[in-house]
């Protein structure tokens, strides 16, 4: 993974071919199983894109690239009028390559405000990251944390 002050990157192998990934990525259903206790997408550019994690903690943006199975960008932010990354001001975007039997997947996100962010929002993906991987493979991530706050 790496981390600067406006820029998170990581890189997961993950034991799922890309289109079975990119569906965990875009599939409310399937989001629901590994992110968040509400999801809304309507996956396509322009489209919105909102997951509640918990009460008070909702993420919210719009869909900017949608090329299944390879790659997923939305922009990001959280909702609420004293969030310092508002909905939608960052960008969050999924690259999918086929590895074998599986996908390598890149997580980036830019447009983070300072390091303190930088670094909070990297624990945030590494933990969702590693729940997509769990999730994907037909593992069952369970209940989790972030939502129970």
């Amino acid at each position: 993974m790496t981390t600067d002050i406006t820029r998170i990157e990581q890189r997961i192998k993950i034991e799922a071919r890309p289109e079975t990934v990119f569906s965990f990525l875009t599939d409310p259903a399937k989001l629901a199983m590994w992110q968040g206790q509400h999801v809304a997408v309507d996956v396509t550019p322009g489209g919105m894109h909102r997951i509640v994690i918990r009460d008070g903690m909702v993420m919210r943006g719009e869909y900017l690239e949608v090329t299944p199975p390879t790659r997923l960008v939305y922009t990001f932010g959280w909702e609420g009028d004293d969030s310092p990354i508002p909905a939608g001001s960052t960008t969050v975007s999924y690259d999918l390559v086929p590895d074998g039997d599986g996908t390598m997947l890149t997580l980036t996100h830019t447009g983070l405000p300072d390091e303190e962010a930088a670094k909070m929002h990297a624990m945030g993906w590494e933990h969702y990251a590693e729940r997509l991987a769990i999730a994907a493979a037909g593992g069952d991530p369970g209940p989790d944390s972030f939502a129970e706050g």
